[in-house]
This record gives structure tokens, sequence and C-alpha cells, in this order.
């Protein structure tokens, strides 16, 4: 946690889903915004961590072939909504999370788990973190490339890559589910119906597949469906964001950054750069400049650090009583109220008088228009003027004479 900022909301253990509970939960945010990242785990019954998803690929069980598990997951301004199997006929093949099939292993085999803790973190990043973001109706019919390109390579240890489908009808219209990494079916009957966004990326493009005709963009239905908002759309309002990270540490000034993930919570504190015995410690913002008290001399090591975000840096600067044999040696001791001076004089001569500027000087000299209309809009005011004066002259002559 500590790896990205403080979000802005979150839920810790306060909401549960079940095979067995309601058909769908819906989690209030209250943002009033679409979050630009939201993610939801599942604390599972073992202590392991699941996540929900934004995607369906199957639409109902098989009696003799599969299961169903999963939790999935859709947001808008205010909520966060979770979609569970749920138990019918009282079959045990369902699930919030397992492992079976082909692929479980001799060494796990057939996880399945009915309920599970939600934990729910979301994010609203500023304008200037969002380095690009392009929608586009995408579905059946539609013929839009499923290549994106990006206006620039983006380093993708240091961006993330969203593609988002939002419903455009529907009991869910404007809410937003995640697209998928991988499909986990090839859309035959098999699977019924399915509804999913799939893509990939490399730092230059993003390519996105949704599927065919005969199945849908979003689909949240059959065992996910029975009694909750149903959703069946051909279509939708697809985006791609590219997001700029940073972490709490160096990002937000925290040199020891500690976390909880079970309150989602984190716990950020700045370091203070190391005492040096016999010299003063002058911190200006990042920086830390040593100076030997009077009395004392230097080693000559380094007498300036600075903090890069997470740490000071390291300094063997000590200062110690002049002995006869380093008498000569040199010194740098300067006093706090010398070092005020050099900062203030450094501030004094980085500053500049705004009545001296060029800018200034012309926001008091009119400018010459050298049009004709310009020329005649003048003329006909000094007219005006001078008519409207000699009204008033008029009228006062004509009272004078009688």
């Amino acid at each position: 946690m500590c790896d990205f900022p403080p979000a802005n909301f979150t839920s810790a253990n306060a909401y549960t889903v079940s095979t067995s509970g309601t058909w769908s939960t819906d989690i209030p945010h209250n943002m009033g915004y679409y979050p630009d990242l939201v993610i939801v785990q599942l604390k599972l019954p073992n202590n392991y961590i699941s996540e929900a998803q934004g995607a369906v690929f199957i639409e109902n069980y098989n009696d003799i072939y599969n299961k169903i598990c999963g939790v999935i997951m859709a947001f808008d301004r205010n909520n966060v909504r979770l979609w569970s199997p749920k138990y019918i006929d009282g079959s045990d093949k369902f699930g919030v999370f397992c492992v079976s099939d082909g692929w479980a292993s001799a060494a796990i085999d057939e996880f399945v788990f009915t309920y599970a803790s939600i934990y729910v973190q979301a994010w609203i990043f500023d304008s200037s973190e969002i380095v690009f973001t392009q929608t586009d109706t995408r579905g059946s019919g539609i013929n839009v490339s499923p290549t994106i390109t990006m206006p620039k390579p983006f380093d993708i240890d240091t961006h993330l890559f969203l593609v988002r489908s939002q419903a455009v009808d529907g009991a869910n219209a404007n809410y937003v589910f995640e697209g998928a990494g991988s499909a986990l079916s090839d859309g035959s009957a098999f699977f019924k119906k399915i509804g999913a966004a799939v893509y990939s990326y490399n730092p230059r493009e993003v390519n996105i597949w949704y599927p065919g005709s005969e199945d849908y963009l979003l689909f949240v239905g059959g065992i996910w469906g029975y009694g909750s908002p149903t959703q069946a759309s051909a279509t939708a309002s697809v985006s791609v964001k590219v997001i700029k990270t940073k972490a709490t540490g160096s990002g937000f000034g925290c040199s020891l950054c500690t976390s909880d993930w079970n309150t989602l919570t984190t716990n950020c504190s700045t370091s203070q750069p190391n005492d040096i015995q016999n010299a003063h410690k002058c911190m200006l913002h990042n920086i830390t400049i040593y100076t030997c008290m009077s009395g004392y001399q230097s080693n000559g090591a380094k007498g300036v650090v600075a903090y890069n975000g997470s740490y000071w840096e390291e300094t063997d600067y000590n200062c110690t009583v002049p002995t006869s044999s380093t008498e000569n040696y040199s010194t740098m001791g300067y006093s706090i109220s010398f070092l005020e001076e050099m900062v203030h004089s450094l501030k004094k001569n980085l500053t500049f008088e705004m009545k001296n500027t060029s800018a200034y000087r012309r926001s008091l000299t009119c400018a010459t228009d050298p049009r004709p209309s310009a020329a005649y809009v003048g003329v006909v005011g000094i007219l005006i003027l001078i008519l409207t004066v000699v009204l008033f002259l008029c009228a006062d002559l004509s009272r004078f004479v009688k």
C-alpha cells in the first residue's frame, strides 16, 4: 500500500459476499465522481486474497464439467456494485472463489469458497497524473480500430493502463465495468452467453477485443443475475486511460511508510537529518547545511546533505577542537544568522519589481490602430460628445435670452 497514494475512499471488512446472500451488493463511496481507479479485494476464509473483476465469461454451469465462481464488480459516481453466483438447487458448483477442474493440482485441489469479506479502495487522481484518455463507442457492427496508439511511449513500470466499458443502457446504465486481461472462454455454445472487453498493451499501444454479434460487450445474467439488476449490452462506451503513478514514499514526502491492509490505512512520517555533535544544523526545505560551532573545525567532509524523498544522504562530517597540528586545516564555519542573511540575499537577487517589466509598461501605453474603421469610430464618438455639450448650451442660452 505504501507503493501507491492514499485512497480517497476505503471500506475494510464492512461488507461480505456469498453464494447464499443477496443477489447484488451496493457499497456507497459517495464521491460524486467516477473514480479513476477502483480495486475490490476478497479476503477468503483461508486468509488468501482474491479480486473481483468486471467481465463474465460464462453464463451458467454445466452439471458435469464446470463450476461457476468469482465476483463481478462495477461502479458509478456513488456506488460500487458487486454480483456473486447463487445457489439455486443446493448445488456445490458455486463460489465466490474456486480452483478446480483444469486449474487444480494434486497440491491444491478443489478450492471452493462460498463467502468472503470485501475490501474496497478507490482513487481520484489529479488531472496532471492522467496522461492519456480516449473513449469510443464499441460493439457489434461498429467499425472502430481495435488498436489505440499512444501519443508517445509510456513506461509501463510507472504508468497504469486501464480499459473500461461503461453501460449506456439497461438496469446498470452509466455503471463502469473493468476490462479483462485474458479471455477465459472461446465464446462457444458450451459457455452460453458471455460479455467482456479483453485488452493487452505495450508502451506504444493498447489492443482491445470483444465478442461478436452472438454475444455481448457487457453481460450480467444467468447465475449472476437472478433477481438483481441484469445487463445485456451489445454496445458500450469503451475508454482507455493511462495514469502516471507515484508512491507514498517519494511522491508524498514520506521517509517511513507503514501500512495495515486489514484496515486499509497507511502511516507516513518524515525523518529528520542526523544531529552532529558540535555542529549547527540549518534545514532549508529538502537541504540541510551543517556548520561547526565557534571554537570547532570540520574535517572537510560534505557539509550539505539532501533528502531524496525517502531518506537523508549520509555524511562523515564532524567538528572537533583544533589542535596545534591541525590549526591550518581548512574550515567552513557559518553562523545561523549568516546563513539566514545569505538566503535573504539569494531571494532578493531572484526577485524582480513588477513595475520594471515590459508587460507592466505596455499595460500603460495606448497602442495605435491604423484601421480606418477605428478612426471612424473615434470621430463619431467625438461628434456625439460635442453635440451633447452644444445641446446643453443651447438650452441655457434660450433661457438667458428670455
